[in-house]
Protein backbone atom coordinates (compact mmCIF):
# COMPACT_ATOMS: atom_id res chain seq x y z
CA UNK A 1 0.00 0.00 0.00
CA UNK A 2 1.39 3.30 -1.04
CA UNK A 3 1.55 5.68 1.83
CA UNK A 4 0.07 8.93 1.84
CA UNK A 5 1.70 11.93 0.75
CA UNK A 6 0.79 15.70 1.85
CA UNK A 7 3.36 18.83 1.69
CA UNK A 8 3.38 18.69 5.54
CA UNK A 9 5.10 15.24 5.25
CA UNK A 10 7.70 15.97 2.55
CA UNK A 11 8.35 19.08 4.89
CA UNK A 12 8.94 16.50 7.71
CA UNK A 13 12.33 16.34 6.02
CA UNK A 14 12.64 19.36 3.80
CA UNK A 15 10.60 22.49 4.09
CA UNK A 16 12.43 24.01 1.04
CA UNK A 17 11.42 20.81 -1.32
CA UNK A 18 7.80 20.69 -0.17
CA UNK A 19 6.83 23.12 -2.71
CA UNK A 20 8.60 22.11 -5.32
CA UNK A 21 7.02 18.94 -5.31
CA UNK A 22 4.07 20.21 -5.32
CA UNK A 23 4.50 22.14 -8.00
CA UNK A 24 5.44 19.04 -10.41
CA UNK A 25 3.75 16.77 -12.28
CA UNK A 26 4.82 13.83 -9.87
CA UNK A 27 3.39 16.41 -7.09
CA UNK A 28 0.46 17.16 -9.39
CA UNK A 29 -0.52 14.04 -9.92
CA UNK A 30 -0.12 12.91 -6.10
CA UNK A 31 -2.73 15.51 -4.97
CA UNK A 32 -5.02 14.61 -8.04
CA UNK A 33 -5.06 10.59 -6.12
CA UNK A 34 -3.37 9.50 -9.30
CA UNK A 35 -2.41 5.57 -7.91
CA UNK A 36 0.51 5.52 -9.55
CA UNK A 37 2.35 9.19 -8.64
CA UNK A 38 5.52 8.24 -6.95
CA UNK A 39 5.70 9.81 -3.16
CA UNK A 40 9.14 10.92 -2.22
CA UNK A 41 10.10 8.12 -0.72
CA UNK A 42 9.71 6.03 -3.65
CA UNK A 43 12.88 7.33 -5.62
CA UNK A 44 14.16 8.64 -2.64
CA UNK A 45 14.03 6.31 -0.11
CA UNK A 46 12.67 6.56 3.68
CA UNK A 47 15.28 5.68 5.85
CA UNK A 48 17.79 4.80 4.04
CA UNK A 49 18.41 8.11 2.35
CA UNK A 50 22.13 9.55 1.09
CA UNK A 51 23.24 11.99 -0.20
CA UNK A 52 22.88 12.22 -4.25
CA UNK A 53 26.58 12.39 -4.68
CA UNK A 54 27.04 8.85 -2.51
CA UNK A 55 27.52 6.12 -4.70
CA UNK A 56 25.04 4.04 -2.59
CA UNK A 57 21.94 6.70 -3.37
CA UNK A 58 18.65 5.89 -4.90
CA UNK A 59 19.57 9.34 -7.02
CA UNK A 60 23.03 9.38 -7.64
CA UNK A 61 23.66 10.32 -10.95
CA UNK A 62 24.58 6.38 -12.04
CA UNK A 63 21.56 5.13 -10.46
CA UNK A 64 18.91 7.58 -12.00
CA UNK A 65 18.36 5.39 -15.54
CA UNK A 66 17.57 2.58 -13.37
CA UNK A 67 15.36 4.61 -10.46
CA UNK A 68 13.29 5.90 -13.21
CA UNK A 69 12.79 3.21 -15.21
CA UNK A 70 11.73 1.18 -12.52
CA UNK A 71 8.45 2.91 -13.50
CA UNK A 72 8.72 4.79 -16.59
CA UNK A 73 10.51 1.83 -18.81
CA UNK A 74 8.36 0.45 -21.91
CA UNK A 75 5.68 -1.96 -20.53
CA UNK A 76 5.64 -0.56 -17.41
CA UNK A 77 1.80 0.16 -15.96
CA UNK A 78 2.84 3.66 -15.81
CA UNK A 79 4.19 4.06 -19.51
CA UNK A 80 0.93 2.17 -20.16
CA UNK A 81 -1.03 4.70 -18.56
CA UNK A 82 0.12 8.01 -19.13
CA UNK A 83 0.77 6.95 -23.24
CA UNK A 84 4.98 7.17 -22.42
CA UNK A 85 7.20 5.86 -25.21
CA UNK A 86 11.25 5.46 -25.16
CA UNK A 87 12.95 6.54 -28.21
CA UNK A 88 15.94 4.74 -28.88
CA UNK A 89 17.65 3.60 -32.42
CA UNK A 90 16.15 0.26 -32.10
CA UNK A 91 12.44 1.06 -30.77
CA UNK A 92 9.58 1.42 -33.43
CA UNK A 93 8.99 4.85 -31.79
CA UNK A 94 12.10 6.70 -32.91
CA UNK A 95 10.29 6.38 -36.37
CA UNK A 96 7.39 8.23 -35.29
CA UNK A 97 6.16 10.70 -37.96
CA UNK A 98 5.01 13.14 -35.41
CA UNK A 99 8.72 13.70 -33.99
CA UNK A 100 8.87 14.95 -30.11
CA UNK A 101 10.42 18.61 -29.14
CA UNK A 102 13.78 18.27 -28.19
CA UNK A 103 13.78 14.44 -27.99
CA UNK A 104 17.09 12.71 -28.21
CA UNK A 105 17.43 8.75 -28.97
CA UNK A 106 17.36 7.29 -25.45
CA UNK A 107 14.73 10.18 -23.84
CA UNK A 108 11.64 9.67 -22.06
CA UNK A 109 9.02 11.46 -23.52
CA UNK A 110 5.51 11.72 -23.68
CA UNK A 111 3.62 12.36 -26.73
CA UNK A 112 0.07 13.96 -26.87
CA UNK A 113 -2.26 11.49 -28.48
CA UNK A 114 -3.72 12.50 -31.70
Amino acid sequence: MTRPWSPSTAGMCHDDVAEIYTASLHGKLVEAGARLAPRCWDCHGAHDVLPSGSDSSHVTKFNIPFMCGRCHKEGTEVSRTYGIVILSPVSPAATLSRPAASATPGHIVALPAT
